[in-house]
């Protein structure tokens, strides 16, 4: 499970396999963070976050549980929600926004 915080972070509890969530891990992501959603964009589950400062951030996971520092897209203004899935069928997911 994983909520965004307003205050830049990201905490991520991680399944410890026995019915109980593992203490938050705090991920740094961005200031003003608005809506969050995984996807699978490198073989394991990655986080998509929006920013109310027109952006949306991509934390790519590498398969142990340890994310990459954000790669940031500007988007529309100040995005609430948003979404991944195959738009155009090429079999790659794409990232949609709204407010």
């Amino acid at each position: 499970m994983a909520t965004a915080g307003a205050d830049g972070t990201i905490a991520l509890l991680v399944n410890q396999g026995n019915g109980f969530l593992a203490s938050p891990q705090r991920l740094t992501a961005g200031n003003s963070l608005g809506g969050l959603t995984t996807g699978d964009f490198n073989m394991d589950l990655d986080l998509v976050v929006t920013t109310q400062t027109n952006q949306a951030l991509v934390l790519t996971n590498d398969g142990q549980g340890v994310f990459s520092a954000p790669m940031v897209t500007t988007t529309g203004n100040r995005p609430l929600a948003v979404l991944v899935g195959n738009v155009n069928g090429d079999g790659q997911l794409d990232g949609m926004v709204s407010r």
